[in-house]
Protein backbone atom coordinates (compact mmCIF):
# COMPACT_ATOMS: atom_id res chain seq x y z
CA UNK A 1 0.00 0.00 0.00
CA UNK A 2 1.40 3.34 -0.89
CA UNK A 3 0.05 6.33 1.30
CA UNK A 4 -0.41 9.77 -0.42
CA UNK A 5 3.37 10.94 1.02
CA UNK A 6 5.20 8.30 -0.03
CA UNK A 7 5.21 5.09 2.63
CA UNK A 8 5.24 2.21 1.45
CA UNK A 9 4.07 -0.58 4.49
CA UNK A 10 2.72 -3.75 3.14
CA UNK A 11 5.16 -4.15 0.43
CA UNK A 12 8.79 -6.59 0.47
CA UNK A 13 11.48 -6.01 0.64
CA UNK A 14 12.54 -6.36 4.37
CA UNK A 15 13.95 -2.44 4.19
CA UNK A 16 10.73 0.18 3.64
CA UNK A 17 11.40 3.90 3.41
CA UNK A 18 9.59 6.14 4.76
CA UNK A 19 9.71 10.07 4.77
CA UNK A 20 9.50 11.30 7.13
CA UNK A 21 9.46 8.82 10.24
CA UNK A 22 7.63 11.73 12.79
CA UNK A 23 4.31 11.13 12.81
CA UNK A 24 1.85 14.14 12.46
CA UNK A 25 -1.85 13.97 11.68
CA UNK A 26 -3.47 10.99 11.24
CA UNK A 27 -2.16 7.41 12.37
CA UNK A 28 -1.56 5.37 9.72
CA UNK A 29 -4.29 2.29 9.30
CA UNK A 30 -1.54 -0.35 9.75
CA UNK A 31 -1.02 0.88 13.33
CA UNK A 32 -4.45 1.07 14.22
CA UNK A 33 -4.80 -3.03 13.69
CA UNK A 34 -2.97 -2.80 17.17
CA UNK A 35 -5.95 -2.67 19.57
CA UNK A 36 -6.48 0.09 22.01
CA UNK A 37 -6.48 -1.33 25.33
CA UNK A 38 -7.23 0.72 28.72
CA UNK A 39 -4.55 -1.23 31.19
CA UNK A 40 -0.89 -0.65 31.70
CA UNK A 41 1.17 -3.39 29.95
CA UNK A 42 -2.08 -5.33 28.06
CA UNK A 43 -1.36 -2.54 25.14
CA UNK A 44 1.43 -3.13 22.51
CA UNK A 45 4.55 -1.90 23.80
CA UNK A 46 6.52 0.83 21.83
CA UNK A 47 10.40 0.31 23.31
CA UNK A 48 12.23 3.77 22.24
CA UNK A 49 16.09 3.05 22.33
CA UNK A 50 17.24 6.30 21.79
CA UNK A 51 16.20 9.47 22.06
CA UNK A 52 13.25 10.66 20.43
CA UNK A 53 11.29 13.22 20.01
CA UNK A 54 8.77 13.60 22.86
CA UNK A 55 6.13 15.82 20.30
CA UNK A 56 6.57 12.78 18.04
CA UNK A 57 5.25 10.29 20.45
CA UNK A 58 2.65 11.64 21.47
CA UNK A 59 0.31 10.31 18.77
CA UNK A 60 0.99 6.92 19.47
CA UNK A 61 0.23 7.00 23.22
CA UNK A 62 -3.27 6.26 22.06
CA UNK A 63 -1.98 2.69 20.80
CA UNK A 64 0.94 2.05 22.78
CA UNK A 65 2.48 1.81 26.36
CA UNK A 66 5.34 3.79 25.44
CA UNK A 67 8.41 2.67 27.37
CA UNK A 68 12.03 4.43 27.05
CA UNK A 69 14.80 2.12 27.18
CA UNK A 70 17.51 4.31 28.85
CA UNK A 71 15.02 5.19 31.66
CA UNK A 72 14.52 1.21 32.82
CA UNK A 73 16.32 0.71 36.16
CA UNK A 74 16.94 -3.05 34.84
CA UNK A 75 16.38 -3.06 30.89
CA UNK A 76 17.05 -6.88 30.75
CA UNK A 77 14.53 -7.31 33.73
CA UNK A 78 11.99 -5.63 31.39
CA UNK A 79 12.38 -7.58 28.54
CA UNK A 80 12.29 -10.77 29.66
CA UNK A 81 9.13 -10.02 32.07
CA UNK A 82 7.85 -7.78 28.94
CA UNK A 83 9.21 -8.96 26.05
CA UNK A 84 6.80 -10.33 23.96
CA UNK A 85 4.29 -7.45 24.42
CA UNK A 86 7.01 -5.32 22.44
CA UNK A 87 5.63 -4.99 19.12
CA UNK A 88 7.33 -1.68 17.82
CA UNK A 89 11.10 -0.52 18.53
CA UNK A 90 12.02 2.78 17.58
CA UNK A 91 16.59 3.46 17.53
CA UNK A 92 18.94 4.31 15.39
CA UNK A 93 21.42 3.03 12.76
CA UNK A 94 24.18 2.87 15.84
CA UNK A 95 22.32 1.17 18.18
CA UNK A 96 20.12 -0.91 16.73
CA UNK A 97 18.03 -3.78 19.00
CA UNK A 98 19.53 -3.73 22.50
CA UNK A 99 21.36 -7.28 22.23
CA UNK A 100 20.32 -8.74 26.05
CA UNK A 101 16.35 -8.14 24.69
CA UNK A 102 16.89 -9.49 20.84
CA UNK A 103 15.11 -12.98 22.13
CA UNK A 104 13.05 -11.62 24.30
CA UNK A 105 11.10 -9.56 21.21
CA UNK A 106 8.87 -12.58 20.33
CA UNK A 107 6.30 -10.46 18.81
CA UNK A 108 7.90 -7.46 17.59
CA UNK A 109 7.03 -6.72 14.11
CA UNK A 110 8.62 -2.82 13.41
CA UNK A 111 11.99 -1.73 13.89
CA UNK A 112 11.78 2.16 12.69
CA UNK A 113 15.28 3.60 11.99
CA UNK A 114 15.53 7.08 13.25
CA UNK A 115 18.22 8.05 10.10
CA UNK A 116 19.42 7.05 7.04
CA UNK A 117 21.75 4.30 8.56
CA UNK A 118 21.14 0.96 9.85
CA UNK A 119 23.93 -0.97 10.29
CA UNK A 120 23.63 -1.93 13.87
CA UNK A 121 20.63 -3.75 12.73
CA UNK A 122 20.97 -7.25 12.00
CA UNK A 123 19.05 -7.38 8.62
CA UNK A 124 19.12 -11.26 8.55
CA UNK A 125 18.16 -11.37 12.24
CA UNK A 126 14.79 -9.24 11.18
CA UNK A 127 14.39 -10.91 8.05
CA UNK A 128 14.19 -14.05 9.41
CA UNK A 129 11.57 -13.70 12.02
CA UNK A 130 9.64 -11.55 9.53
CA UNK A 131 9.72 -8.24 11.47
CA UNK A 132 9.71 -4.71 9.75
CA UNK A 133 12.93 -2.25 9.07
CA UNK A 134 12.16 1.07 8.20
CA UNK A 135 14.31 4.01 7.93
CA UNK A 136 14.44 7.55 7.06
CA UNK A 137 16.42 7.96 3.76
CA UNK A 138 16.51 11.95 1.93
CA UNK A 139 15.11 13.59 5.39
CA UNK A 140 18.18 14.87 5.34
CA UNK A 141 19.86 15.56 2.61
CA UNK A 142 19.14 19.40 1.92
CA UNK A 143 20.55 19.67 5.70
CA UNK A 144 23.75 18.06 5.51
CA UNK A 145 24.43 19.60 1.82
CA UNK A 146 24.12 23.16 3.62
CA UNK A 147 26.16 21.83 6.25
CA UNK A 148 28.84 20.96 3.41
CA UNK A 149 28.80 24.20 1.87
CA UNK A 150 29.10 26.12 5.35
CA UNK A 151 32.19 24.14 5.97
CA UNK A 152 33.81 24.79 2.94
CA UNK A 153 32.81 28.27 3.12
CA UNK A 154 34.76 28.50 6.97
CA UNK A 155 37.42 26.33 5.52
CA UNK A 156 38.17 28.54 2.70
CA UNK A 157 37.70 31.84 4.85
CA UNK A 158 38.86 30.80 7.92
CA UNK A 159 36.32 31.69 10.23
CA UNK A 160 37.48 29.07 13.16
CA UNK A 161 40.94 30.63 12.49
CA UNK A 162 39.23 34.43 12.32
CA UNK A 163 37.17 33.49 16.15
CA UNK A 164 40.38 32.75 17.84
CA UNK A 165 41.59 35.61 16.40
CA UNK A 166 39.06 37.56 18.10
CA UNK A 167 38.15 35.48 21.03
CA UNK A 168 42.27 35.89 22.13
CA UNK A 169 41.72 39.55 21.87
CA UNK A 170 44.55 40.07 19.19
CA UNK A 171 42.65 42.40 17.69
CA UNK A 172 43.61 44.74 20.41
CA UNK A 173 47.07 43.84 20.46
CA UNK A 174 47.08 45.06 16.83
CA UNK A 175 48.24 42.22 15.35
CA UNK A 176 47.02 41.66 11.90
CA UNK A 177 44.79 39.42 10.41
CA UNK A 178 45.46 37.85 6.97
CA UNK A 179 42.36 38.45 4.97
CA UNK A 180 41.35 35.08 2.47
CA UNK A 181 39.91 35.68 -0.67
Amino acid sequence: MVYPNGVLFDQRPTIISMLPVTVTGNIPNQLKVFPRLPTPMLRPILLVVTPFSQEALAPLQEYFDIVQWQSLPAPEAFCAQHGSGVRALITNGMVGVPPPCRDTLANLALIACNGVGYDAIDLGWADARGIRVINTPDVLSADVADFAMALALAAFRRVPAADRYVRENKWRRQEAFTLTR
